[in-house]
């Protein structure tokens, strides 16, 4: 039986593979790090069956992925616009500007 995340992950690609404008365009790096992500849950070899990838290719995608610097989550992203709002807001109180 195959988990949500990988079910999500087979329909992603299906969706691009079925609408990209040719079979040379690559992979989507979202697509790349969806797929590594199953990683802890699966093998390499199941991963790249379902996926209908190259266990090559997934071994590529997995060292790419672990040579990326860490893309901020959307909670992260939040709390810096929030730093941001409140540092602007402070900064034209400073100048006497209302709030």
């Amino acid at each position: 039986m195959m988990s949500d995340q990988l079910a999500d992950t087979l329909a992603a690609f299906e969706v691009w593979r079925n609408s990209k404008p040719s079979k040379s365009n690559s992979t989507p790096i979202t697509l790349r790090q969806q797929a590594v992500a199953l990683f802890p849950h699966y093998s390499k070899s199941a991963i790249a069956k379902a996926l209908r990838i190259s266990g090559g290719q997934f071994k590529r995608w997995h060292l790419e992925c672990q040579s990326m610097p860490e893309v901020p989550t959307f909670a992260n992203i939040l709390h810096l616009s929030q730093r941001w709002r409140t540092s602007a807001k402070m900064e034209n109180i400073g100048k006497g500007g209302e709030d």
